[in-house]
Order: structure tokens, then C-alpha cells, then sequence
């Protein structure tokens, strides 16, 4: 089952940049890879890979989005919470933030979507979406905090990750009949569609929910969705527990375990640091909403699809590295894939 990638997401290019990495192989043992990779604000990805990219610059759009041709519409047909496992025992009081994490209370919510090409070995969505439900809930034993809540400490002052037994990530079901090539195609795209394929979490004011995720079944596949509170997680954090939860879904065992031990960041007067970068950034707490210039910006940003197979890539580094050597600045290594995309969508 070929895997795509989407990049959707809420944020500035400092975010869009370091967003490139491999979708994972979330369904056991369906996967067939073929190598092509993908550009602009995308990842390079190993199978049948396609992306989304967004283009912040309405002037750099290819064509109208009058243009793009409507798609059928999502429909929700269930909701429940994944529930951490019993045996996981939660953090004994709330994960204070830091003035680190402290910046992104009150910022756009990272928002991600995986697709999955079907074929002739795709198993039933019932049982993909089994399989799914299973392996979250044992991926949640070691990343217990984000099944937790947002809190405001309102006798400290401070906002932190309050965690308990009964804490669960929400974990949508929906379906489109659309043809899920319609997504991974080279053309302009359907933003309404994008949109429905992650679910909506109102982030807005503490406490709230720090993640869920949508599974959603089309003509020919399967997209899974994610949103997830930006103070919980950066693209880093949350593609390691992307990757874990990829694993067990594999039936695997993750290779690493995150560690919450505050008591590891040591900052001088970390404490009432913190708090003055609560003050600054998020001065109307437990209110967490953002101003809504943002979500207008929203509206003038367009998604297409472009696409580079493994060959344009080696090109690409090829003429990386032949323009260092005549310039007289030959690199110590070649790039990366991550470089040579970057530095042609930047270009």
C-alpha cells in the first residue's frame, strides 16, 4: 500500500522547512515501495511519494483556485477515545512547561495527513481501522502526555500536561468517495477536502485536548489524520511518536522511549522564566485563542502538488555539488535529499 504524504499545516515557513522526513508505513505489511520523491514544503518519501505542498505566496500559485474541480464531501460516521493502557502508570502531577515550550501555547495547531494508496493487498477498512485503534493504544503507553490535557496552573501561574487514568486521544472515522489519486495527483487541490481530512479540536482555551486523529476511507484508500497542540510537540517530537506508532502498527517494538523528566532542563530561574514568557505570549490565560488575521491568511494560501522521482533527485544533488566545485567551495559531503529539495523549493 503505497504511502503519500500531506503537509497541512497552520504554521510559518520556519515550521514548513524542517517538515521533511519519510511517511511511515502505518499499516503491516502492505506496503509496496517505489522510489520517487516529492518538493516544495514536502518530504521525500520512499514509496509511490507523493506530496502536498503549500505555497505561502498567493503570487507564486499556478493557476486560479477557481479552477479546482470539487470533490465529494467527508462525512463523520464515528467517534470514540483510544484510552492509555492500564498498565501505563501516569506522571505523578502536571508536566510543567518550560519557558521553551512556553512560546507555543498560543500558536496554530500542527495539522498532518497520511495517505494510503490502496491495492490488491489492502485489508478491510474495518480491520485497518482495528489495527489502528490497537496500536495507538499501545503507542500511548509510552507517549501517555498526549492522550493527557492543557492545563492553566492558575495558583502558579503556570500552563503544563495534567495526565490521569482515564485520559484518551479522540479517534474519528469518516469516509469520502472520492478516489484518494485524486489527493496525490499533480494538480491544484480542494482545500475544504484538506481540511476535513484532520480532525477539528477547538485548542482555543485550557484545558484542552493535546491530540487526535482521524481515519477517513476513500475510493482506492485511506488517509489518517492528525492534529496536535504545537505546545505538546514540535514536527520533531511529533513524528517520533508518528514513527512508533507506525511500528507497533507493524507489530513491531519502537526502538526508543521519550523521557518527561523536567528535572533534566536545567535553566536558571526556569521557573518565574516561564511564567514571564507566559505573561508575554498568552497574557489572557486560560484563553489560548488566536487573533483572527490568522485564520484569513488562511484563505489566500493554495495547495498543489509537485512532483521529483528518485532520478531528479540525484540530478538535483549532482548539480549541487558540480556548482560548489566550480565556484571554488566544494562541499564536505554530498546533500541530503532534505537539502537538495529544500534548496530548489527555495530557490
Amino acid at each position: 500500500m503505497p504511502a503519500h504524504y500531506i503537509y497541512y499545516h497552520h504554521c510559518s515557513c520556519r515550521s514548513t522547512a524542517s517538515s521533511f522526513r519519510r511517511a511511515p508505513r502505518t499499516h503491516p505489511r502492505t506496503a509496496k515501495y517505489k522510489p520517487r520523491c516529492t518538493r516544495a514544503a514536502v518530504r521525500p518519501l520512499p514509496s509511490s511519494a507523493h506530496a502536498h505542498a503549500r505555497l505561502d505566496n498567493p503570487h507564486r500559485r499556478a493557476r486560479s483556485s477557481r479552477s479546482i474541480i470539487p470533490m465529494s464531501p467527508v462525512r463523520i460516521t464515528d467517534s470514540t477515545y483510544v484510552g492509555v493502557p492500564e498498565t501505563a502508570a501516569p506522571p505523578p502531577g502536571p508536566i510543567r512547561f518550560t519557558a521553551m515550550e512556553a512560546l507555543w501555547v498560543v500558536f496554530p495547531v500542527l495539522q498532518h495527513v497520511l495517505l494510503y494508496e490502496g491495492d490488491d493487498d489492502m485489508p478491510p477498512f474495518d480491520a485497518i481501522l482495528e489495527s489502528l485503534r490497537s496500536s495507538l493504544a499501545a503507542t500511548l503507553g509510552s507517549f501517555a502526555p498526549l492522550a493527557g490535557k492543557l492545563v492553566h496552573l492558575e495558583e502558579t501561574g503556570d500552563v503544563g500536561i495534567s495526565c490521569s487514568a482515564s485520559d484518551g486521544v479522540r479517534f474519528v472515522v469518516a469516509e469520502c468517495d472520492a478516489d484518494i489519486r485524486r489527493l496525490a495527483g499533480d494538480e491544484e487541490h480542494d482545500l475544504r477536502v484538506l481540511e476535513a481530512l484532520v480532525p477539528e479540536v477547538d485548542m482555543g482555551r485550557l484545558p484542552t485536548a493535546l491530540l487526535a486523529v482521524q481515519a477517513t476511507r476513500f475510493e482506492g484508500g485511506v488517509a489518517v489524520g492528525l492534529t496536535v497542540h504545537h505546545g505538546a510537540a514540535d514536527g520533531r517530537a511529533l513524528w517520533t511518536f508518528v514513527e512508533a506508532w507506525a511500528t507497533a502498527c507493524r507489530g513491531e517494538t519502537p526502538a526508543t522511549t521519550p523521557c518527561f523528566d523536567r528535572s533534566l532542563v536545567k535553566m536558571p530561574a526556569g521557573d518565574e522564566l516561564a511564567r514571564s514568557v507566559l505573561r508575554k505570549f498568552a497574557p489572557n490565560l486560560p484563553s489560548a485563542a488566536l487573533a483572527s488575521s490568522v485564520f484569513e491568511d488562511r484563505k489566500r494560501l493554495t495547495r498543489r502538488t509537485f512532483t521529483l522521482d528518485q532520478g531528479d533527485i540525484q540530478r538535483l544533488k549532482l548539480r549541487i555539488v558540480h556548482l560548489n566545485e566550480s565556484g571554488g567551495t566544494p562541499l564536505p559531503r554530498p546533500p541530503s535529499a532534505f537539502a537538495a529539495v529544500v534548496a530548489l523549493a527555495w530557490t
